[in-house]
Parts: C-alpha cells; structure tokens; sequence
C-alpha cells in the first residue's frame, strides 16, 4: 500500500511537469540573522544574537530546489543593552530544501512562493570555551523568491526567507523565534 500510494505521489509530481522543465544550477551567497530574549527578570534583560554569512550553491528544479553551503557564524549576547566582549566564532555547512511555486510575470522576470526545512550543523574551534563547542539547526521556512533573466539561460535570484528556527547547544535546546534567511546568487537553466 505505502509502495503505491508513493508511486502515486511521484506520478503526479511528475504529471506537473517537475523534472520536465529542465534544471537550474547556481551559486550566490547566504545571510542569516536571528536573537532571542533569555530567562526575563525584573532586574535585567539579557539577549542572544547570532549572524551567519556563506557561500552556498544549488541545484532546483520547477518545482524544488535543494541547496548546500558553507556557512561562518558569529554569537554574542548583551544584558540589559551591553554587549559582551566575547564573540563566538563557528564555521558550519547548511543544508535546505524548498519546495517553489513559480509565477511568471514578464519573459524575464518571475517570483515564486517558498516552503521548505533547513539543516545546519557547526563548530567553535575554540579550545578554552568547553560548553558552546557545536550547534545544530533544524529550521522551518517561508519566504519569497525572484529571478531575474539577464542574458539567454543566465538569471539573478534573490530569495528572502522567515525561518522559525529550533537550536541545540550541547547544553541546551531552544528555538529562535525571529530569524531571517536571505540568499542571492547567479544560476543558468541547463
């Protein structure tokens, strides 16, 4: 039955001409960006930020794109608007796959709606610091995209993403609730 009901599945992925419209490849760059409060008290505010930057590239389809990337982080925090003099530094890969629904709005220009997940996995080559030495993301996203035709097969996307973000330190487990996934980068339809 589960053999069926996949093939099924595949057929109509199929049907919608998904792997009939040819392949995009493409390279750019990613930028995320995400905080949150910690343990609220009456007598302070701390908070939590983190921004990555990367390289990422991606292979998509009409229908789905899958990217990967190297990723560098930096974390810090403040207290009651001070920002610490400690800034971790984490150099990681990332992993995403989204499903687009293309909108064709001129022969050089389209938009598509996204929704997919996002892994991320990295490390703190930071001997001294014992409790923060890796991460691991795991991230639901939604967003919107372009492409913008420039020359015959070659385009420029733009892809502006909310990822609801869940993180496990080796200490903790907890989830960003605000943090936002850009990607630009420069593709050609095979």
């Amino acid at each position: 039955m589960k053999k069926h009901i996949i093939l099924a599945l595949f057929l109509a992925l199929l049907a919608t001409g998904a792997f009939a419209k040819g392949i995009d490849l493409g390279a750019g760059m990613l930028f995320n960006w995400g905080s949150r409060n910690l343990e609220p008290s009456s007598s302070y505010t701390a908070k939590e930020n983190f921004g990555d930057f990367g390289l990422y590239g991606f292979v998509g389809w009409k229908y789905f794109d899958i990217d990967l990337g190297i990723t560098f982080r930096d974390y810090s925090y403040s207290v009651d608007g001070v920002k610490s003099p400690t800034i971790l530094h984490y150099f990681g890969g990332q992993a995403g796959f989204n499903f687009k629904v293309p909108i064709n709005i001129l022969w050089w220009f389209r938009i598509f709606p996204t929704i997919g997940v996002g892994l991320g996995l990295g490390g703190n080559s930071d001997s001294t610091i014992k409790d923060d030495t890796t991460y691991f993301d795991l991230g639901a996203r939604a967003g919107l995209g372009a492409d913008f035709l420039v020359w015959r097969n070659m385009f420029v996307r733009g892809v502006f993403q909310y990822n609801f973000n869940f993180t496990i330190h080796p200490k903790d487990a907890f989830v960003y609730p605000a943090c936002f996934f850009m990607k630009f980068a420069v593709g050609w339809l095979l």
